[in-house]
């Protein structure tokens, strides 16, 4: 959750560890609870931790953002290989992180999941709790001192519902109910929702990589949603472990995107293609609803995968141990997220290999345009070596 963050498996994978090695060192991780850079380290970003080194579990905000599978505490022959990995990956020394790995700045969303913030105006700090609302935490005064303990604190049985703006994240060891203040980092501005436009592209990453949009497209696609019946389509293309994807809407000016789904070759499928469509189709068209302040409508979103269908539909849990499962966390939230109903239709795939285009339904024909979207996209991208610099950014957990 931090400026310059990167992911933790991405960089080890790159070393020269074996197969094996890599499934002991993935399962420290999982078992740690961590997935980036920022998970392991001071809060100042420039050394790890020591939990970090020896193996041992401590809230990250990756712990809390994710839901984990449950895994036993790995044998000491695991910890060693953890411990190598992470020292040739990220460290300069036995415990500094290398320069072009030193985090920087936090962001304001790491807000939520962060669970300790220190405010240095009234010298308080705040623990996030299982409401969502925030404890004050005091400057304690220990039994037979007459002053206060430096950075020693404890829950005054205050409560608060929001943060207040000028806390900064804050690295702490509790301890029953005292608390000693360890470190603290500077922290991005808050940039309020309302002054990014929704169809500032850029914002979503890698999701919406390009998009053709007019005002009467939108308009159009706008009308179905708020009559209910919204139809888009998306298809995704696989080749030389590169996927693309694609989106059109059904309607008299339909709307098309394409984007490159991230990932290195090995975890690259047409499955993981086809979700990379759903959540560039999501993600679009709650940009859509918000810039054209619709609340209440509903889309049916028509794909040919079964499978990815199935994964996302009817608010499934899904398990960190899935294929894609970085993809599916993100359309859940996405769905979550959306002022709208969402319905999945299965459409049969390239049925214009058995039967003639003027025979087939609307659903069928917008398939394969999408599909042959999602083909060119690919050629472009191979063609001109286009290969987006937040491929491997997408929040997950491999």
């Amino acid at each position: 959750m931090t400026t310059n963050d990167t992911f933790i498996m991405d960089k080890v994978s790159k070393g020269l560890w074996s197969n094996t090695e890599l499934i002991c060192i993935n399962k420290v991780r999982q078992y740690m609870q961590v997935t980036t850079l920022s998970d392991i380290c001071t809060y100042r970003g420039d050394k790890i931790l020591k939990h970090t080194i020896s193996g041992t579990k401590h809230p990250s905000c990756s712990s809390s953002k994710y839901n984990w599978p449950r895994v036993p505490k790995p044998p000491q022959s695991y910890i060693k290989i953890w411990c190598q990995a992470i020292r040739k990956a990220f460290t300069s020394t036995r415990s500094k992180v290398k320069d072009q790995f030193t985090l920087q700045r936090w962001t304001s969303s790491s807000r939520r999941m962060h669970k300790w913030w220190y405010n240095e105006d009234d010298n308080r700090l705040y623990r996030k709790n299982t409401d969502d609302k925030w404890d004050i935490w005091t400057i304690a005064i220990l039994q037979g001192q007459r002053t206060r303990g430096r950075r020693r604190y404890k829950h005054n049985g205050s409560t608060i519902d929001n943060l207040p703006d000028n806390t900064i994240p804050a690295e702490t060891n509790q301890t029953n109910d005292m608390c000693v203040l360890h470190s603290w980092s500077n922290i991005e501005p808050i940039i309020q929702s309302s002054e990014c436009d929704p169809y500032e592209w850029s914002q979503y990453g890698w999701v919406i990589d390009q998009v053709q949009l007019t005002d009467d497209s939108a308009n159009d696609y706008c009308d179905q949603i708020r009559q209910s019946e919204g139809k888009i389509v998306c298809d995704g293309s696989l080749k030389n472990g590169i996927s693309t994807s694609a989106l059109r809407t059904i309607g008299k000016c339909p709307i098309t995107a394409q984007n490159v789904v991230p990932g290195q070759k090995r975890d690259q499928s047409s499955y993981r293609a086809e979700l990379g469509g759903m959540y560039m189709s999501i993600l679009l068209t709650n940009a859509i609803c918000r810039k054209n302040k619709i609340s209440k409508g509903k889309v049916t979103l028509g794909c040919d995968c079964k499978g990815a269908i199935q994964a996302v539909q009817g608010g499934r849990i899904i398990s960190s141990r899935w294929n894609s499962y970085d993809l599916l966390y993100h359309i859940q939230k996405a769905i979550r997220d959306s002022p709208i109903e969402w319905e999945f239709r299965w459409v049969r795939g390239h049925q214009d290999r058995k039967k003639q285009k003027k025979k087939l339904g609307i659903w069928a024909l917008t398939n394969i345009e999408a599909d042959k979207d999602a083909k060119r996209h690919w050629n472009h991208i191979n063609r001109y070596q286009i290969l987006n610099k937040e491929l491997c950014t997408v929040e997950s957990v491999y």
